[in-house]
């Protein structure tokens, strides 16, 4: 796991992979920086990367967890079942 101070040098990280790879980046990429943004509270931007990945392949189960989880954060428990 990450330290949470890292998670900003890690988003970069994945940032960085992802614009490197331009439309070739692929569902892990965007869960992954999906995942940093969720460890810094950037949960807008969370749910954007989900949807990526989500919509790159609808059976990446890890996009699906990370999106529950940030809806968790912003208190839409429903929206976050509904998710999953």
């Amino acid at each position: 796991m990450i330290e949470l101070e890292k998670y900003p040098e890690a988003w970069e990280k994945f940032n960085a992979v992802i614009e490197a790879k331009g439309d070739k980046a692929d569902a892990l990429d965007y869960s992954n920086r999906a995942a940093a943004y969720t460890e810094i509270r950037e949960n807008d931007k969370s749910i954007e990367d989900c949807k990526k990945a989500i919509k790159i392949d609808p059976k990446f189960m890890e996009a699906y967890h990370h999106y529950s989880k940030v809806m968790a954060y912003k208190g839409k428990l429903g929206g976050a079942l509904d998710i999953l």
